[in-house]
């Protein structure tokens, strides 16, 4: 890992964080459903978190939980945007109800003065912002179930772990990806759908026969299939590797098929020397 892995990451994540953490708080504000904002919250997080990973890849780290952190930090900055600006949207539309009754009597279950001080306060603190919409609230959805004071409180905790989650768990996958290290390049990715004729000992150095057996025996199920992630330096070809998961559709309670994987092999060094005839057999498969 280089000495600018970390600052490019940060520089890209945080500046990803600061644009996207606003339209993230526009766009949940805008949405009417409440349980749908995790989603979007999720998505926050993921997005940040793959933008950081890229910055730390074009500084070659290869340290996952390096990458983590860093991406979790982006995803914190992320969460610390929106909160500064949904403190700006609630106050604006605090001073639009100025006046009207629920607004006085949801602000002084607070504490007196409470509705005084913040309807007219030209600015807002973060211990202001979090009274206020504690004891606003939001809906589940437009009309629906009004949810305050601790609820507001678990509805941000859930938010902020999604982005974090999202932000250090694809950043984190990012940095797993197969690296040549004689070339300081990330592996190029090929994928291939089929069982091809493979011989393992031949092309696969690193298994054992448990994980051979699985590739080379017959599936256990006729509509059962393989994707082939081939991973190649695209300087040397020196080094390459090879993740093989297996994919079928298994029938549910109500008998309705649903997707099921299972990882065989990742990540399993290929030889060099029958890199091509791997490729070839599987392009062919």
């Amino acid at each position: 890992m280089r000495w600018s892995a970390i600052p490019l990451g940060l520089l890209c994540g945080s500046a990803a964080a600061f644009l996207l953490g606003g339209i993230y708080q526009w766009f949940v504000d805008w949405m009417p459903f409440v349980y749908f904002n995790f989603f979007a919250s999720l998505a926050l997080g993921a997005v940040v978190g793959g933008i950081a990973a890229l910055g730390m890849r074009a500084g070659h780290c290869r340290n996952v939980w390096c990458a983590a952190f860093v991406a979790a930090c982006c995803g914190i900055l992320g969460g610390v945007r929106s909160f500064d600006v949904a403190r700006g949207q609630l106050r604006e539309e605090l001073l639009e109800a100025t006046g009207s009754a629920w607004l006085r009597e949801a602000l002084e279950s607070t504490g007196p003065g409470t509705y005084d001080r913040l309807t007219t306060a030209h600015g807002w603190s973060i211990a202001d912002h979090v009274i206020a919409r504690r004891a606003t609230g939001w809906v589940l959805y437009r009309g629906g179930i009004p949810i305050r004071g601790a609820w507001v409180t678990l509805v941000w905790i859930l938010e902020a772990g999604l982005i974090v989650v999202g932000a250090a768990g694809v950043a984190r996958a990012m940095a797993r990806e197969p690296y040549c290290a004689a070339c300081g390049r990330w592996c190029r990715e090929q994928r291939f759908k089929g069982r091809a004729p493979v011989q393992l000992p031949d092309l696969l150095a690193g298994l054992d026969g448990k994980d051979v057996r699985q590739l080379a025996g017959p599936a256990p199920d006729p509509a059962t299939h393989s994707i082939w992630a081939l991973h190649s330096c695209p300087g040397c070809e020196a080094y390459a590797c090879v993740t093989v998961e297996a994919r079928w559709n298994e029938p549910d309670e109500k008998g309705k098929p649903q997707a099921k994987r299972n990882t065989l092999v990742e990540h399993a060094l290929v030889n060099p020397a029958a890199l091509g005839g791997l490729r070839s057999r599987l392009a062919s498969s």
